[in-house]
């Protein structure tokens, strides 16, 4: 049934095609038979005695086939009829390829199809083409171009193209549109579309309906019965050439006429937009209203540039384009006989060039007026910056000097009024000497207004205030100097005198205190190697100190001796005398031996404290060396051996962890002998004590790790070593069983030793077929469970490895195999010798006993309630079922014994006919029955199989949640949070996460164990071989867990608390440890700070001190809380730097300074006066002083002339010519002829400040020498620079010019090129298309040359452009107009090239339009399959027939030898023929013409003759630009119409 039902669609499908193709080509032979009134019903049995055939092939082919049977009555009459029919298609050199008479005469369907589509390709198709290929595909081409342009319409084949009846319907309206509307049809109503179609095309047009619409519709189209019915539209519509000839010619002149319109339209709408545009700008290019600012004058050149780069070249390729769109209306009129174009008013070509022309006289006078402003305002612009530059200048000078008079002099001295009398006469000659900058700014300030600057006013009233400002210096000037006379005369009286032992002492006593203060600092770093880096400095320093001490003593020895021999004994200005120098000297040199031993007993003692912490680095490094290395050792052990030799291998290597434990205690007790010598860092090791421990506790962590494992390995193993040598076993003793062949000899005993087979099979076999499959489960999980664990592979005993159970297995199976084929073979020997014996009635009994024994198993309802269960019912299923196939070919030999039986007419055959209908009945019952049992258990075996996946996910699920609550115990159970309040609390967010992270995992494998329990609940599945843990065991688990993140909370809270307590002790430690450093900070200022005589200042230090007793008690107070803290186990203390002995030596340090501070005082006490100044100083700030006046005069007299020359020297040169060059150089002349003089001044100075400098003067003030002589070099470099940059400025200028005159020359040039070639574009010409044709190409040549002349002009631009050249005094000419002029030019060159080409081939083909011609090529190519250029004569016949042409066979070789070369036809001969055979001349007669044919020779014509001919555009704009004819609606005047497009 499966069969016949898969094959029934091709059947069905070539049925479908043969009876359309059948039906079409039947309708098809009677539309030729009934032109002698016959008619065929059946195309099967019409031509079997070849009568009718012989007279459908004399109608078709219009021949007579000669002598026939008329009446035959024998077969070998009709086969000769049909032989005559079929030798007469032979003589037309048709083929018959595997069709004999015998075929039709023998009503071969398939084969007379053939038979007819030969025929109809012969006297249908052919006439299209000679090959059925290019039959085919002329037709195809011919249908694609006729509905070209239709909606929906796509013809690509002959069958689903034409399935919606849109094309047969445009093929239609293509030649008939009077016929149908075929805007009004939907490509979803193929039905409608196909009927309407068929209906027209019968009644209408004479075409036959070949084809119904059930043939087209809802299955692909027969494409032989399409062929054959739209091959009769070809025959039918080849005949509508004239019209469509005639149709051509009309919408050539409608194409024409409307070209012409449009292009007078385009061009009046580009003239008119162009010529508004020229007047709206030059009203603006007329406008001199600047903007009185430089800003503003450049944004409206900017604005003008644009309008030269972005504006106006668009409207100039407009310009170009209205002149070549006249140009092209002119030559269309006069390559078509037509009258001039007169363009509107205003928008002629003259007119446009003198709009234009005034155009740009405007821009060049806009542009000239826009340069001359930008150059005014340019300038004011920099009058205006010198002006505030030299305004600015003069305000703080004036401002300065304003200050300096009204300031009142303080004079205390001689000195003092001498040099400020010598400042004031340096200020007269400086007043004096600064006319010429009030007259410099007055004379900017003139210039500013005489240029009409915006400013000006504010400008120059500016200048007068400060004019009156210099003015009014005169009098305070007089004034001041009459004030600083009157008290030098008074500063004269008084005198100096010395005071340079006083000096000296008071210098060398400060020192002595403040190097005695820096050797009491006994702190020589805290580590080993800062003790040991400080030796060298501390030797160098005593050396130093040393040194000094005896050349200062040396130097005090040496003044105390020159006042001794000048006879001085005392000094009012100092107590001291050479005994307390002596006093002071040997102190000094005390301190700092006692400063050496300090520092010698601090090196001693850093070198014990760095040998404790190598010590402790050493330990802990061999200590994690052993810890790493027993690690690797416990994890190597685990590699080798079984279980339980692993097992032992790894607690053997473990030790307990008793040497882990040994080394933490010794390293414990050394790190509280380092805390207690106050070591707190080691740089000897990257570990500490708790990082020690952590590793500890890392390796007892994976000791329990893989002591785990190794354990659940071991259970694995033993499980697959117990049921794989059960299975091995049960195989051994299996197997010589199943090589017995004792078979029992009668029937009964053999069919009982069959049962007994088909028993074992189902429950023994079955049994243990499912343990073969689960060992293999297993030994896979074990091997994954090594390999996970990269432990040795799994090798079971001899026997029971899966290679050797495989192989067992396999040979158990080949052994069943050979003994059920023995067994089989014995009980069809049997059951022959049966067959033999009791025949049909035996057999019978048999089956029914049968049948009645399997009956109750087949009615029985199967209990499943295992996995095994399931596999074993469905084994005894496929037991029975083999039983019952064998049974079946018995009741296949009951019928052939009741078949038998009925030969030799039983009389009781009824009897034998209903037993055997009976056992076929209860057969096809079992077959029902096992069938449906077969179902259930597959359904049932397929929901165990499902328990059974849930039975074993439970399991692993069970086991991998149990190892998870296992490893995630031992990693709760670590308590070691850290060993900081810091650690302990920074591992807060650690133990939230790490709490998070394991509640999240555990209950994600709670849930999904949950999950799988409950399926396996719902399921009714209770027991699980695979595990003994249950959902119960889970739970337990799950609460274990959570007690023991319980506990690992509460002891983190409580380790917390201690770190807290702990930390509040090292606060507290810090609080006194950083109170007592800042308490003796704070009595070191109180020294500092005590007011008074010496006495006093004594008497406050020694209340303040108070013996040492304060700071005794407060260092006896930290030591005891330092106590305290490690007796905690506190050694660290990140929250102070000083640990207990820092303390104790900043105490001694402390007491060291106050008694130096005492002793200090009690030197001060003897220091109570001053020294006062001598004369010899005196007489020495005086000469001093002169120098400095003296310099400062000149050095200023020299900074204004630098000054004012710099200014000029880097004031930025803006020059546009080369008469702003020169000038720029004139002025820089005049300040080189000023230079040598200013140089000799300036040498002066030099020398001047050498002499101020060796008699101790230092400060110069704004004018030291350092700062002028910057100020002069900076000079000379400018006046180099400008001396440079002014030549530069030069040659640039003169280069710019040479390029301007280069750029206007090329451009000049080019202009004049581009205007005479569009002056002789835009000529009338000679009227000879041809000449003027060949007049333009031989100017094309140097029209593209002058390119090379563009290049040029566009390279002086780029020059200019990177000049900076903005302007151009001998051109207005730019490149950018230029190049847009040139390429308008080209454009223009060739569009009129096009035109005159075009205009020609027309001329030349008048008779055909251009979309003709592209026709023709197109069709032409089309068949020039080998792409020659040339078609052969098939290729030609087919060319023509697609056009719509029928040629007849000697027409086609006639054409081919009147225009072919070697019997082939290239396309200009083609194309000339077809010129000629659509005479499509566009005469005013022919036009005429070519109307009264669409019209039907009627006077006038309607929109339905035009729509058979014209497409709906050209229909449209007829009707709307014709008259009507005798104002009668509907009715055109074709006559009135064509005489006015000719202009009649």
């Amino acid at each position: 049934m499966a069969q016949a039902s898969e094959n029934s669609g091709p059947l069905l499908m070539n049925k479908t095609w043969e009876t359309i193709q059948q039906k079409t080509f039947t309708k098809w032979v009677n539309s030729h038979l009934r032109k002698k009134n016959l008619v065929i019903q059946d195309l099967n049995t019409a031509f079997n005695d070849g009568i009718m055939l012989i007279q459908f092939l004399e109608i078709i082919s219009n021949k007579d086939l000669g002598k026939y049977d008329k009446k035959p009555k024998m077969r070998i009459q009709k086969v000769g009829n049909i032989s005559t029919a079929l030798n007469f298609l032979k003589s037309q050199k048709i083929q018959l390829v595997n069709i004999s008479p015998e075929d039709i005469a023998d009503e071969n369907i398939k084969l007379i199809l053939g038979l007819i589509w030969i025929i109809i390709q012969k006297f249908a198709i052919e006439d299209i083409s000679e090959e059925q290929l290019s039959a085919k595909e002329a037709l195809l081409l011919w249908c694609q171009k006729k509905t070209a342009g239709y909606k929906d319409v796509k013809v690509d084949n002959f069958h689903y193209s034409f399935q919606d009846g849109l094309a047969l319907c445009a093929l239609i309206h293509r030649h008939r549109p009077d016929l149908l509307d075929f805007n009004k049809l939907n490509k979803d109503n193929k039905a409608e579309n196909l009927q309407l179609a068929f209906d027209v095309a019968e009644r209408e047009l004479g075409i036959p309906k070949l084809l119904d619409v059930e043939d087209m519709v809802d299955i692909k189209p027969d494409e032989r019965s399409v062929i054959t019915y739209v091959a009769q539209y070809y025959h039918v519509f080849s005949k509508y050439n004239q019209a469509e000839v005639a149709g051509r010619r009309v919408g050539k002149l409608v194409d024409l006429t409307s070209a012409l319109e449009t292009m007078k339209n385009d061009y009046s709408d580009k003239a008119r937009r162009l010529v508004d545009w020229i007047n709206q700008v030059t009203p603006q290019l007329q406008d001199r209203n600047f903007d009185n600012s430089l800003e503003g004058v450049r944004g409206q050149i900017e604005e003008f540039k644009t309008f030269k780069t972005d504006d106006k070249p668009p409207k100039t390729a407009d310009k170009a384009t209205v002149e070549a769109l006249f140009n092209n209306i002119a030559l269309t009129l006069r390559a078509n006989q037509r009258s001039a174009y007169e363009p509107p008013s205003g928008l002629s070509p003259s007119e446009i060039e003198g709009l234009w022309e005034k155009l740009e006289n405007e821009e060049r006078a806009r542009e000239s007026a826009l340069r001359d402003e930008l150059r005014r305002q340019e300038k004011i612009d920099h009058l205006r910056r010198r002006f505030n530059l030299k305004a600015g200048k003069l305000d703080a000078w004036l401002t300065a000097k304003e200050d300096y008079l009204n300031a009142e002099e303080s004079v205390n001295s001689l000195n003092e009024a001498q040099t400020k009398l010598k400042t004031h006469e340096a200020f007269d000659d400086e007043y004096a000497k600064s006319q010429p900058r009030v007259d410099a700014v007055q004379q900017l300030a003139n210039e500013l207004k005489e240029l009409n600057a915006p400013d000006a006013h504010d400008i120059l009233s500016q200048s007068d205030k400060l004019v009156n400002r210099h003015s009014g210096l005169a009098g305070p000037q007089k004034t001041k100097r009459a004030d600083l006379e009157d008290k030098l005369a008074k500063e004269q009286k008084k005198e100096e005198l010395r005071l340079e032992w006083a000096k000296q002492t008071k210098e060398y006593n400060a020192w002595n205190k403040d190097t005695s203060n820096t050797v009491n600092d006994h702190n020589f770093g805290d580590t080993l190697e800062a003790v040991e880096a400080a030796g060298p400095k501390l030797s160098e320093s005593d050396s130093q100190i040393n040194n000094d001490n005896n050349t200062k003593k040396s130097a005090l020895d040496d003044l105390w001796g020159q006042l001794q021999a000048l006879g001085v004994t005392e000094n009012r200005y100092t107590p001291l005398t050479i005994a307390d120098i002596d006093a002071s000297h040997k102190h000094l040199g005390e301190e700092v031996n006692q400063r050496r031993v300090a520092y010698d007993a601090e090196l001693e003692r850093q070198k014990h404290l760095e040998e404790k912490r190598k010590e402790f680095a050493a330990k802990a490094q061999e200590f994690a060396d052993n810890v790493n290395a027993r690690s690797g050792t416990v994890e190597q052990a685990a590699l080798n051996g079984e279980p339980d030799e692993a097992l032992t291998a790894v607690r053997e290597a473990y030790q307990e962890g008793k040497p882990e434990h040994e080394g933490l205690s010794g390293l414990t007790t050394l790190q509280e002998e380092l805390s207690a010598l106050g070591i707190r860092d080691n740089k000897y090791t990257k570990y500490n004590l708790p990082d020690l421990i952590t590793l500890n506790k890392r390796f007892v962590n994976n000791h329990r790790n893989i002591s785990s494992s190794l354990n659940d390995e071991k259970e694995l193993k033993n499980e697959y070593a117990a049921k794989a040598g059960e299975l091995a076993e049960w195989i051994n003793n299996t197997l010589p069983k199943l090589k017995e062949r004792n078979f029992e000899n009668t029937l009964a005993g053999i069919k009982g030793q069959h049962s007994e087979w088909q028993k074992y099979l189902t429950t023994d076999k079955g049994r243990h077929e499912i343990d073969f499959i689960n060992l293999e489960l297993l030994a896979k999980k074990i091997e994954n469970v090594l390999s996970a664990s990269k432990r040795p592979a799994f090798n079971p005993a001899q026997g029971t490895d899966q290679a050797s159970l495989a192989a067992a297995w396999a040979n158990l199976n080949q052994e069943e195999k050979e003994h059920e084929t023995a067994l089989n073979a014995e009980l069809q020997r049997q059951e022959q010798l049966a067959v033999l014996v009791k025949r049909f009635q035996s057999d019978a009994e048999d089956l029914e006993a049968w049948f009645n024994e399997k009956e109750g198993y087949l009615s029985s309802q199967e209990n499943v309630d295992s996995l095994d269960s399931a596999r074993l019912r469905t084994k005894i299923l496929e037991v029975f079922n083999a039983e019952f196939t064998n049974k079946s070919g018995g009741i296949t030999g009951l019928t052939s014994l009741a078949d038998q039986i009925r030969s030799h007419n039983y009389h009781d055959q009824a009897t034998v006919d209903s037993r055997l209908a009976s056992l076929n009945s209860k057969l096809n019952t079992f077959q029902e029955q096992a069938k449906a049992k077969k179902d259930y258990l597959e359904a049932a075996l397929h929901q165990q199989n499902e328990n059974e996946a849930l039975r074993v996910a439970f399991a692993e699920k069970s086991r991998d949640y149990s190892k998870f609550i296992r490893d995630s115990s031992d990693a709760v159970s670590d308590h070691n949070f850290g060993y900081s309040l810091d650690d302990v609390a920074a591992h807060q967010a650690e133990l939230d996460r790490h709490d998070s992270e394991l509640t999240s995992k555990s209950d994600e494998h709670f849930n999904d164990l949950a999950q799988t329990s409950a399926k396996l609940a719902a399921a009714g599945v209770a027991d699980n071989r695979h595990t003994k843990l249950t959902q119960a065991d889970a739970e337990a688990a799950r609460s274990q867990l959570t007690e023991g993140l319980s506990k690992r909370r509460q002891a983190y809270a409580d380790e917390l608390a201690r770190q807290t307590t702990n930390d509040e002790g090292r606060k507290l430690y810090a609080q006194k440890a950083n109170g007592f450093i800042e308490w003796v900070q704070s009595q070191k200022s109180a020294l500092d700070s005590f007011q008074g005589t010496p006495e006093e200042r004594i008497n406050q230090t020694n209340d303040l001190y108070n013996g040492g007793t304060t700071a005794n008690s407060l260092v006896e107070e930290i030591a005891q809380l330092d106590a305290d803290n490690k007796s905690k186990g506190i050694f660290d203390n990140k929250y102070t730097p000083y640990p207990l002995p820092v303390i104790k030596t900043r105490k001694v340090q402390f007491d060291t300074s106050v008694n130096n501070f005492v002793s200090g005082l009690k030197e001060e006490k003897e220091l109570a006066e001053r020294s006062a100044a001598q004369q010899a100083e005196y007489e020495h700030k005086q000469k001093l002083e002169n120098l400095r006046v003296n310099y400062t005069k000149d050095a200023s007299d020299l900074y204004l002339w630098l000054e004012s020359a710099t200014e000029t020297l880097t004031d930025p040169i803006k020059a546009e010519s080369n008469e702003d060059a020169a000038k720029y150089k004139q002025v820089f002349n005049e300040i080189a002829g000023e230079k040598d003089a200013q140089s000799d001044r300036y040498g002066k100075l030099v020398d001047l400040h050498t002499e101020a400098t060796t008699a101790g003067i230092t400060d110069f003030g704004a004018l030291s020498i350092d700062n002028l002589t910057k100020k002069w070099n900076d000079f000379l470099a400018d006046y180099d620079t400008r001396s440079t940059n002014v030549d530069a400025e030069i040659a640039r200028q003169e280069h710019n010019e040479n390029l301007r005159v280069q750029f206007a020359d090329a451009a000049k040039s080019l202009r004049q090129f581009i205007t005479d070639n569009h002056s002789h574009l835009n000529a009338a010409g000679s009227g000879d298309l041809e000449a003027d044709l060949a007049d333009l190409q031989a100017r094309r040549p140097s029209i593209l040359g002058a390119s090379e002349l563009l290049a040029k002009v566009e390279d002086f631009h780029s020059q200019l452009e990177a000049a900076g050249v903005s302007n151009n005094p001998h051109t207005d000419l730019t490149f950018a107009v230029l190049r847009l002029e040139y390429d308008q030019l080209v454009k223009a060159t060739g569009a009129k090239e096009s035109l005159l080409q075009k205009e020609i081939l027309k001329k030349k083909n008048s008779s055909v339009s251009a979309e003709q011609l592209a026709e023709f090529r197109e069709v032409f190519e089309h068949f020039d399959k080998d792409k020659t250029g040339a078609l052969r004569r098939l290729e030609f016949k087919s060319c023509l027939q697609s056009l719509g042409e029928n040629p007849s066979d000697a027409e086609v070789d006639s054409l081919i030898s009147q225009i072919g070369t070697d019997g082939t036809v290239n396309f200009e001969a083609f194309t000339e023929l077809m010129v000629k055979r659509s005479s499509d001349s566009d005469s005013r007669e022919q036009i005429l013409e070519a109307f009264k044919t669409l019209a039907g020779d009627k006077a006038f014509i309607t929109v339905d003759d035009l729509k058979r001919a014209l497409p709906a555009e050209k229909v449209d704009y007829l009707s709307k630009h014709m008259t009507l004819y005798n104002g009668q609606e509907g009715h055109y005047d074709y006559t009135a119409w064509a005489n006015a497009s000719f202009g009649k």
